[in-house]
């Protein structure tokens, strides 16, 4: 998928750069948004049959869908640093083993690169971010923090708010639960949990491990943590990901000297799956559909490829059955993780909102994508790091200003359906549109002909 991504990335930059002879070109700006974990599970992409997705379904229809997309390696660490950087896993050595400690800059390979962000900023553009873009954020922030003045790093990445044992031993995840909702069988990693915010935690006292309890949510990305305030749906802290997208939308509003290339890292839907009640009210439990399934199916499957010691990962589907009567388990999680995609869904919408109410709406090149995709139940996984399609498949979304160039025409159709038409025998500055000028359109529907195929419209 990465260097497909580079190509497409930087073609619209060669395409436009020499459409105009004689005045120096708007270079477009670039906004970047991916979303943690995300599937297949995104309207027209074949994934779930009950996604919820009309933001992003609107952006694919203005732009190009890739129904083929797939991660270089299916789990955060190793996919972000091959996706920014342009270096393939099996080139730098970096796969993925202790991600959360081996960061990508300490890399023999990766070290020594640029990653896009600097690539554009080297080259006049102002770049700016939040949220999560390397796997925890390794190394991020000095990226833009640049002598030159030319980045600017927002609100950072918290995978919560998450049930919480009272206590505080060294390492806040450690001290984090699944919410008492959760049968324990399933598992009590705060990373194993899925509830909606009106259902505040209530964890109970513990004599035997001493923790005090907690009731309420809190946050694991500060020195001793942090509690989330919660009352109801109106009244309530903004969750990391309403954060980042509230940086997004601001920028968008400002004025900006230079190009920018803006970068917007939603969490949603990694796990924990916690997501407000309006999105789990989307997918009623008793209307919710598990993915196809096949009951021993991987029995022709080499154990290396599901089974890892220590990770218990080839247990965690089998422990949700049984935990729950039926698939009631099985149900639960998927609307879980749906919800999330929505939550997810709905900060993409904002932030492409903001963008077509702003001054740079007809000059910004749009991408999305994810890191990798997510197992939900199939061959007993719920999780990713296989090589399995659930696992690798990504969405992915770009919607460019394409324009088609002849030996002596230039057509230009815009995501809202303008057009222009120059002719570069007469016109080389392109200052005379004859896109709306009868005698002239044989041959603009002609040059839209081609750039519909080309672009597979």
């Amino acid at each position: 998928m990465l260097k497909g991504w580079i190509l497409i990335c930087l073609f619209p930059f060669g395409i436009i750069s020499c459409s105009n002879q004689n005045l120096e070109p708007e270079r477009p700006n670039v906004l970047l948004i991916f979303c943690d974990d995300l599937n297949d599970s995104v309207e027209g992409f074949g994934g779930h049959p009950q996604a919820r997705t009309p933001n992003l379904n609107q952006l694919a229809k203005q732009g190009i869908r890739f129904t083929n997309a797939h991660s270089a390696d299916p789990i955060c660490g190793p996919s972000r640093a091959s996706f920014l950087t342009g270096i393939y896993p099996h080139h730098s050595g970096l796969f993925g083993h202790n991600q959360n400690q081996n960061a990508w800059n300490n890399n023999p390979v990766l070290k020594n690169c640029k990653p896009i962000f600097e690539h554009f900023a080297d080259n006049g553009y102002k770049i700016m971010a939040a949220g999560k873009l390397f796997h925890n954020n390794h190394h991020t922030k000095p990226l833009f923090n640049r002598p030159d003045g030319m980045g600017e790093f927002g609100p950072g990445m918290e995978y919560g708010p998450f049930a919480w044992t009272g206590i505080v031993s060294g390492n806040i995840y450690n001290d984090l639960v699944a919410h008492p909702d959760i049968p324990r069988k399933f598992g009590n990693s705060a990373f194993t949990s899925f509830a909606s915010y009106d259902n505040v935690p209530n964890v109970l006292p513990d004599p035997e491990k001493n923790t005090p309890g907690y009731s309420g949510w809190y946050f694991a990305n500060y020195p001793e943590g942090k509690p989330y305030r919660y009352v109801n749906e109106n009244d309530r802290d903004p969750l990391p990901d309403e954060m980042t997208t509230d940086y997004a939308i601001q920028k968008l509003q400002e004025d900006h000297d230079h190009p920018f290339f803006l970068t917007v890292g939603i969490i949603r839907p990694h796990s924990p799956w916690h997501a407000p009640k309006k999105y789990f009210d989307m997918f009623p439990l008793d209307q919710v559909k598990p993915p196809p399934y096949k009951e021993n199916d991987l029995e022709d499957c080499a154990e290396e490829l599901w089974y890892q010691p220590g990770w218990e990962r080839e247990h965690r589907f089998l422990n949700l059955l049984d935990s729950y009567e039926g698939d009631e388990g099985w149900r639960r999680f998927v609307q879980a993780y749906l919800a999330c995609v929505a939550f997810a869904d709905a900060q993409v919408g904002q932030v492409l909102n903001a963008l077509e109410d702003s001054k740079y709406a007809d000059n910004t090149i749009v991408i999305f994508t994810s890191d990798h995709g997510y197992h939900m139940g199939e061959k007993n996984q719920l999780f990713k790091r296989t090589v399995w399609e659930e696992s690798t498949r990504v969405p992915m979304i770009i919607r460019l200003q394409f324009t088609v160039r002849s030996k002596d025409w230039r057509y230009v159709l815009t995501r809202t359906g303008k057009e222009e038409l120059y002719d570069h025998r007469n016109d080389p500055n392109e200052w005379h549109n004859l896109a709306y000028e009868s005698q002239y359109t044989e041959t603009k529907e002609k040059l839209k002909a081609e750039l519909l195929a080309m672009t597979g419209r």
